[in-house]
């Protein structure tokens, strides 16, 4: 956790002055960028396993903001972050600003989002065009704990009635 911190924090001395996050990026394209860009998930990832989401959801939100074609797919865990500090908003937003080959976390996230927000039509579409996209994720979220889906698994929990929901429509 120490390394990612220190790793993180030099890097962010190596901006140039007058640096804007938001109005300048670090694209992974450019090789010298690769290097910080690992250590910034690294670290929003190790907060978000010891629970210190808020810090997380900056953290994954600024790596999103310094190369917003996430190359590194942060924005599953970003939105997953959201999702347990009950901000479904923030993750509806997080998942419609994937563009193309969205992770099925993210499609069945954005359903949860809209659940979470009582925006159940809308949760309905999202969720029957996410099993559509990836139809074995559903029997995963309602199977048996497995360690690849358990943070998932806990997300659904938390809504009530979620899971109920997920397996009429998924026909688990």
């Amino acid at each position: 956790m120490k390394h990612w911190q220190l790793a993180v924090e030099s890097g962010r001395r190596a901006f140039p002055n007058g640096f804007e996050l938001g109005e300048e990026g670090l694209p992974w394209s450019r090789q010298p960028n690769r290097g910080f860009l690992r250590c910034l998930k690294g670290w929003g990832l190790a907060l978000q396993e010891r629970g210190r989401l808020a810090a997380a959801l900056d953290t994954l939100r600024e790596l999103l903001l310094l190369d917003p074609s996430d190359p590194l797919a942060a924005r599953p865990a970003a939105l997953g972050a959201a999702l347990d500090l009950d901000r479904s908003e923030e993750a509806l937003e997080l998942a419609q600003a994937w563009e193309e080959s969205e992770p099925a976390e993210v499609s069945y996230g954005r359903a949860l989002a809209l659940f979470g927000m009582s925006e159940k039509g809308k949760a309905t579409h999202a969720l029957q065009l996410a099993l559509e996209a990836a139809p074995g994720h559903a029997a995963e979220l309602l199977g048996p704990p497995r360690p690849s889906q358990l943070a998932w698994q806990r997300r659904w929990r938390r809504y009530p009635g979620a899971l109920a929901w997920l397996k009429k429509l998924g026909g688990g």
